[in-house]
């Protein structure tokens, strides 16, 4: 026997061969390479935030960190590096840096919001929008769609204006799963059955501030309502002889549109030859489908902020 206990050679130190420290040590001087000291400052020089990011980071992550330390809208942040802007998608590593242990400083210019100008145009689409709110709430008692969802004929006007309204709702709402967003009138007349079906309608202008309804179901609810067209033309008794000729001579209602034009008011009328329910949840869809577009324009131009956050900036 060597006379070494259990414990002594428990308590001996760990010897590991050669090839593995080099692994560990390389391992270790990896992780230290590949991290960067990064700093934003203020256009005055003072130090927004420190902090280090990977070298595989992008612009945006340095944002984001800005957004959580400092609470700076993601929007309102520009960053430059050298004078130069800085894409939110440019990693770190590709950055012309002068050397990774001095890091990295960006400069940082906060974008105005929005102008008076750009709240105007977005009350004048939330007025239109208003008359359609009025409308909608005078059908506040579920009674008042009975009429439709009883109807023993499916009046084509009725279920075009129901599918539009299935469109938007559908994910947003527990009026509409997306799964039931193309089942037709069995869905509609569910939808309608929903005992807060109005107030979840009159929630849309709201999923619009914050970013949720999305471009496709406004696209798709646009087609439902453009449809109502296609049925007035093909009506007799609902459009005057200059169109019924027409589309007699020509046999195609989208070349009656292009010479006589769309009118959203000849839909809301013709609608509530059918019901006067439809009509008013068309008048208001189609409020909706402006307030959209405004907001939309107005998202757009400050790269695709939520309305609210620009209220909350425009505050």
């Amino acid at each position: 026997t060597s006379g070494l206990n259990s414990s002594d050679v428990q308590g001996a130190p760990s010897v590991q061969p050669k090839r593995e420290q080099k692994v560990v040590i390389d391992a270790a001087t990896e992780s230290r390479v590949s991290q960067v000291p990064v700093e934003v400052r203020s256009l005055n020089g003072g130090s927004v935030i420190r902090a280090d990011f990977s070298l595989s980071d992008c612009a945006l992550a340095v944002k984001e960190r800005v957004w959580a330390v400092r609470k700076f809208p993601l929007w309102q942040q520009t960053l430059t590096f050298q004078g130069k802007m800085v894409d939110d998608q440019s990693r770190l590593e590709e950055l012309n840096l002068p050397s990774e242990s001095e890091g990295v400083v960006f400069d940082i210019l906060m974008r105005v919001g929005p102008s008076i100008e750009d709240m105007n145009a977005l009350a004048v689409a939330a007025n239109v929008l208003e008359d359609g709110t009025k409308a909608l709430k005078s059908l506040s008692s579920r009674h008042c769609f009975r009429e439709v969802w009883t109807m023993k004929t499916q009046f084509p006007s009725c279920h075009y204006v129901c599918l539009a309204a299935l469109q938007l709702l559908a994910g947003l709402s527990h009026c509409v799963p997306v799964r039931h967003k193309d089942e037709g009138w069995p869905a509609c007349k569910a939808m309608l059955y929903h005992h807060k079906f109005v107030d979840e309608v009159l929630q849309l202008p709201a999923h619009i501030d914050h970013g949720r309804l999305k471009e496709e179901q406004m696209a798709k609810c646009r087609e439902h309502i453009q449809s109502i067209d296609d049925t007035i033309v093909l009506t007799w008794g609902c459009i005057n002889d200059d169109i019924w000729h027409h589309l007699a001579t020509y046999g195609d209602s989208n070349s009656i549109r292009a010479t006589y034009g769309d009118s959203n008011a000849r839909k809301i009328q013709f609608a509530g030859r059918s019901s006067i329910t439809c009509q008013a949840l068309l008048k208001f869809l189609i409020g909706v489908g402006e307030y959209y577009d405004s907001a939309a324009e107005l998202s757009e131009r400050f790269d695709s902020a939520t309305i609210s956050e620009l209220k909350e900036a425009w505050r």
